[in-house]
This record gives structure tokens, sequence and C-alpha cells, in this order.
């Protein structure tokens, strides 16, 4: 599946812990990225939107005059209805992803790529995405590699329509879904992910999102209708890639074939340890051991960090287990080109030299989000 899909390689032009990070930053010094040592504690505080203040996430409905007021100040305008877009960093929100977006834009000559209601929609999805999909990693550094992503994939071109690598088929807008050929991206969208809530695999109740609403409609996003020309829009592409992109990463880059076993392995999890707490059964410690064992085997994958990076190059070269041509294995002849010309735009971002190996810092959970 995944291993048949590549869009093109567009080579044109050229986060107490978050002072630390920042501090870091403006030094221009670099190891392991100081955002990413400074979550990794126990992921349920990385879910927590940071506390309300003059730069806090911002609520994108239409249900509340104040916020559609604020929209309009910071010139993002609001949608029908939007969910909240929480952020892991108090100092960077949507008007920070607006400026690293047009300044990644100007850098690639792309001046102008993205105007107006298309523009506002990139930077919605952008973040919304970073904090449904990666909210253990820091918003900071997952919607500046978002935003390299794109500009990897397509230039900021929204309709962009392009070849795919072997027979992945054609590659659609922003970050070059493929919804045909053996990728089949669009319908694994459409056929697994879910919209109604915000859920986790290894922790389904800890989700502070709700459902994702379509940025257009203000209703939840309906995937029945869902076509290859949804793909144009960012809001939907962006969604989907970022969804695929995770689910890789967290599965250690296991093709899409293989999550409905995660899926039933995690859920048998749940249920052994729910019965095994109930007074009165039978239910023996070593059942629920055996039931996590068959969810750690089924988690296996490639036996590649769970990373963004392992995302990333899934995405562009396919799920490693799947063989000859994908990624990390023999005939791969892309992701590292790709996600070399990433690390560039991210570079750029913070003004000193961002490696690939970079994007493995920024880790993730085992398991699925938003998978049904």
């Amino acid at each position: 599946m995944q291993h048949l899909r590549a869009g093109p390689l567009l080579l044109s032009a050229p986060i107490f812990a978050l002072v630390l990070w920042i501090s870091l930053a403006s030094a221009h010094v670099f190891a392991l990225p100081p955002d990413v040592l400074a979550f990794r504690r126990d992921w349920h505080d990385a879910l927590q939107p940071s506390a309300r203040g003059a730069d806090d996430p911002i609520d994108l409905s239409a249900d509340s005059t104040g916020n559609v007021r604020r929209l309009l100040q910071l010139g993002l305008p609001s949608a029908p209805s939007v969910q909240s877009m929480p952020s892991n960093n108090p100092n960077y929100n949507v008007p920070q992803v607006r400026r690293d977006l047009l300044n990644v834009m100007a850098w690639a000559g792309d001046t102008g790529a993205l105007q107006g209601d298309e523009l506002d929609e990139t930077v919605a999805a952008i973040m919304s995405a970073a904090a449904r999909y990666f909210p253990e990693v820091p918003t900071r550094a997952m919607c500046r590699t978002l935003i390299a992503d794109i500009k990897t994939e397509s230039d900021f071109n929204t309709s962009l329509i392009s070849g795919g690598r072997l027979d992945s088929g054609s590659s659609w807008g922003l970050l070059q879904v493929s919804p045909g050929g053996g990728s089949q991206e669009l319908k694994l969208f459409k056929q697994h992910a879910q919209v109604a809530r915000n859920t986790f695999s290894w922790a389904p109740t800890a989700s502070s999102l709700g459902p994702l609403i379509d940025w257009q409609s203000g209703e939840q996003v309906d995937l029945d209708s869902l076509t290859n020309d949804d793909l144009f829009r960012p809001w939907i592409n962006i969604h989907v890639a970022a969804w695929i992109q995770s689910n890789s990463a967290r599965t250690s880059s296991q093709d899409p074939a293989d999550w409905p076993n995660i899926a039933f392995a995690a859920a048998n999890v749940r249920k052994q340890a729910q019965v095994g707490a109930n007074p009165g059964t039978d239910q023996t410690a070593s059942q629920l051991a055996s039931a996590r064992q068959q969810l750690k085997s089924q988690l296996q994958g490639a036996g590649l960090p769970r990373s963004v990076r392992t995302g990333l190059g899934t995405w562009v070269a396919g799920a490693a287990t799947d063989g000859y041509g994908s990624y990390m294995q023999a005939g791969d002849d892309i992701s590292r080109q790709y996600i070399s010309t990433i690390a560039k735009a991210v570079s750029h971002l913070y003004g000193y030299t961002v490696s690939t190996a970079w994007f493995n810092g920024l880790q993730v959970n085992a398991g699925l989000v938003d998978y049904q």
C-alpha cells in the first residue's frame, strides 16, 4: 500500500523547559531538541492545552463573538465552526504558525502561492493536525515540520497533481496525497479515520479534543462524501496526510493493512484489564499479560524509531515492512533526499542547521491515533 506512494520531490529553492528551548534556539545550540527533552514525561501532560492568556490557544468557533473578533484582529477569519486547536507552547499559536508559513514561502521563492482563504485554511489545518495527531511533539517543532513538508511536496500549490513513484498513482494537493493506484490513501482515511472524537489506542479517554470539524462546512467531517477533489482543500489534504504519517510513526512503519490487527490487540488489552478489575471474575493476571504481549508484538513493525522521521520516510517511500523500495530498505531512492530537503526549510525557521536525525528526536507513543 503505502510503499507504492510518493509525491514529487520538489527541490526548487533554496519547547521549567520552554524557556530552555527558546534560549538554546536563540543561541544556535543543538543536540537533541530541548523542547523534545522537556516533553519526555508522562504523555498525558503533553496533551493538555496551556493556561489561557494573551497568546494562548484560540477557540475557533462561531459561538463566541469575542473569538470571532479576535480572529479577525489576528488576520485569521473564522470558519463557520472549528474546534479549539491547543498548543503545548504558550508562545506558539496561530499568529506564529502564520508567520512561519509566510517566512518559508518567501525563502523558497513562493510568496503569494497561498493567499486569502487558502492561506487562512492552511494555517488552521497545520495547527489542528499537529495538535490532533502529534500531541506529544512540541507544537512549534511539529508545525514547522509540516510547513517544510508542504514546501517539499508541492511548493504550496494546492492544485498540484503529479505522477507517483512506482505504481502509487497520482499525488494531489499540498502534501501530495495519493488517492488511487496502489496507495488508496483517501480510501484509507475514509474507512478508518475516527472523526467523531479524538482517540488514542493506548489511552482512549485521555484526549481533550472533540470531533474533527470541517473548515468549510463547520460540521463534523463527512467521510462518506469526500472525493479526490477535496484533496485540493488544505484542511482535508493536511489532515489525511498527517493522520497517515502519525500512525505510520506510531507503528514503526507498518503497512496500513496491518493497523486493524493493532487496533484489535489494543482493544483486547483494555478489555482484559477491565474484566480483571471486576470483583468475582476469574480473570487472571497472566491473561492480561498475554494480551499485552500480543499488542507489543503487533507494534513491533520494522523496529524503527517511533518518530516524526519514520512518519515522513514512510509517507514518501512507503511502509518499511513492505520490502524493496520502501523506507530504509534496499531500493529506497527517495526518503533521504526528501527528509534532507524538509530539514533545510526547518533549519531556516530555527536559524541553525537541523540534521535529518533531529526528526528522530520528535518521538511519539506506540499505537494508533483516531483509528477505527
